[in-house]
């Protein structure tokens, strides 16, 4: 079995990456345990993908919304050695990154979008 924890921003990011995990691993052989940091301690909030009792997942992820985006890095470096001794193989975090400095907001009548030039449509 593998095991990845993922540290998330705030309950937006959860969802999303919760979402995706089961879309792309089609809900078969994945498992998720969510869990919510609040003053530094994780608390347990469910269970969901592919759980059937007496077998272990092929994949299962831990994915911790850390409610706020200066906790993700704190997070992570503070259970990095309980999840490392856990068997968990990667541990990733996904924070915010709208307004702060060095990324912009992108909107096209900004002048600092990708590209000015609008996309053709084929007919």
């Amino acid at each position: 079995m593998k095991k990845i924890a993922i540290f998330v921003e705030g309950q937006t990011e959860l969802e999303l990456t919760c979402r995706l995990i089961l879309e792309i691993a089609g809900r078969r052989g994945v498992t998720l345990e969510i869990k919510d940091q609040h003053r530094g301690s994780l608390r347990f909030i469910e269970m969901r993908g592919n759980i059937q009792a007496g077998q272990a997942p092929e994949i299962y992820v831990l994915l911790v919304n850390c409610n706020t985006d200066n906790q993700v890095k704190s997070q992570i470096r503070d259970q990095h050695a309980s999840l490392t001794a856990n068997g968990y193989t990667k541990i990733i975090g996904l924070r915010d990154v709208l307004n702060r400095p060095g990324f912009p907001r992108h909107f096209p009548s900004s002048g600092n979008s990708v590209s000015q030039t609008p996309l053709a449509i084929a007919a």
